[in-house]
């Protein structure tokens, strides 16, 4: 009776949208990011270090989660040529709208019951060519991207493969491949989590360049003398709003919407023996560096941490750009805001 009399603190909307209904999982873990879209309310619990998703109460929207799991960026190759791009950490979610060929249309169980489950956030390759490390959530597994060719050498496979290295020849040296998904199994899914790596080329006298590390939305870009020698460009990432619109994850991308872009590959290293240098950025997209990537070049840009985004190669050992590491986060409705009729 008081609150009905309580006229004071009543603002006109009462009649028009009526209270949230439904409730959530009662669950903790990483950071928790509360927001609306559309009629529907999410929690999100992101995660940029290793830790567990624990579930103590199932809520009344299923018993279901949306997740998205990136592994960590590989590193750039080097050489006394010039080395590929790292590839992109792979890329796996089930979010409905999200971009690319990676979404699975299969739901993540929780469990009929609550429980504990483990989330690792894979590290990115620091070293020359080191590929990067998987992340889990539960049974999902994104595997870590591949690093990028050195001298000779082809790039490596991974969640997106890494760009191929040069050599003193007029050799091609091919990136590395996207690995299949193999978690959990049977997979119902798409059955990749990245994309290749492009091949990396020396013409003697001429122009060297690495090829391009493989990202989430598309391969990485093969070296080529024509128009313009040129160094092959990281393949770009994807973006993902699972976390919201607001919350600050992910980097830059191409758009007006320049947030929550992830898993990027990196840009090959180049050179042309004296007549100007020819390394890249790391996108295949104008105007680069995106999704976290880092470009090739003297010293080759790393990943962003937390991105998955593939490190750039480089001319030297001391000049490879490091993987970026992972990221995980879950999401599921915790409430649904109904307009009155």
């Amino acid at each position: 009776i008081a609150a009905y009399l309580d006229v004071f603190s009543k603002t006109g909307l009462d009649a028009v949208t009526a209270a949230p209904s439904g409730s959530g999982h009662t669950a903790t873990g990483g950071v928790i990011s509360d927001y609306t879209s559309g009629s529907d309310v999410f929690r999100a619990h992101i995660f940029t270090s290793s830790g567990t998703f624990d579930v103590t109460e199932l809520g009344t929207f299923g018993n279901t989660v949306e997740y998205l799991v990136v592994a960590g960026g590989g590193a750039g190759g080097n050489g006394s040529n010039s080395g590929g791009g790292g590839g992109a950490g792979g890329f796996r979610t089930n979010v409905p709208g999200t971009p690319g060929n990676h979404t699975s249309t299969a739901p993540f169980t929780v469990s009929t019951s609550p429980g504990s489950y483990t989330v690792t956030i894979g590290a990115g390759g620091n070293t020359t060519g080191a590929d990067g490390s998987d992340s889990v959530f539960g049974t999902i597994t994104a595997n870590g991207g591949g690093g990028g060719g050195k001298s000779g050498d082809n790039g490596n496979a991974g969640g997106s493969g890494g760009g191929g290295g040069t050599a003193s020849d007029n050799t091609a040296y091919p990136g590395g491949a996207t690995t299949s998904v193999t978690t959990p199994s049977p997979w119902p899914g798409p059955s990749t989590q990245g994309s290749a790596g492009g091949s990396g080329r020396h013409n003697p006298g001429s122009w060297e360049g690495g090829g391009g590390g493989g990202g989430a939305g598309a391969v990485g870009q093969d070296a080529s003398q024509t128009p313009t020698p040129t160094a092959g460009h990281g393949g770009i990432g994807i973006r993902s709003l699972i976390a919201g619109p607001n919350y600050p994850v992910g980097s830059p991308g191409p758009g007006p919407s320049t947030g929550g872009w992830l898993a990027g590959g990196g840009g090959g290293h180049g050179n042309s023996n004296g007549s100007g240098g020819v390394w890249n950025g790391t996108s295949a997209e104008t105007g680069g560096p995106y999704a976290g990537a880092g470009s090739g070049g003297s010293p080759g840009g790393h990943g962003v941490q937390s991105t998955g985004g593939g490190g750039g190669g480089g001319g030297s050992a001391t000049t490879i750009g490091r993987g970026g590491s992972g990221f995980v986060a879950v999401r599921y409705q915790i409430a649904s805001i109904a307009t009155a009729k």
